[in-house]
């Protein structure tokens, strides 16, 4: 695993933070570290999460890893709330 700098840029306010990040860490090992250091809100609804995307380029899945993704030395990396999808049958 290498370290990356990376910058994470929040849509809901668009606030910018730079971090350096283990390139092996998943999606939601990324979420955590930026709720741990008060960039995002920690969500307490079920039906909501964090989505990550490499601004320009692709999303990170649920689970993948940066370099499964192809998070490279000083991408920007877009953080949004995201609705859970699916619904009930009628």
């Amino acid at each position: 695993m290498a370290m990356i700098d990376v910058t994470f840029i929040n849509v809901d306010d668009n606030t910018e933070m730079d971090a350096r990040v283990e390139d092996g860490w998943n999606a939601e090992q990324v979420v955590e570290a930026l709720v741990d250091n008060n960039f995002l809100p920690r969500i307490t609804d079920a039906s909501r999460y964090y989505s990550l995307a490499i601004k320009g380029r692709s999303t990170i899945a649920s689970g993948q890893t940066l370099v499964a993704a192809g998070v490279q030395q000083n991408d920007r990396i877009r953080v949004s709330l995201t609705q859970r999808g699916g619904s009930k049958g009628m």
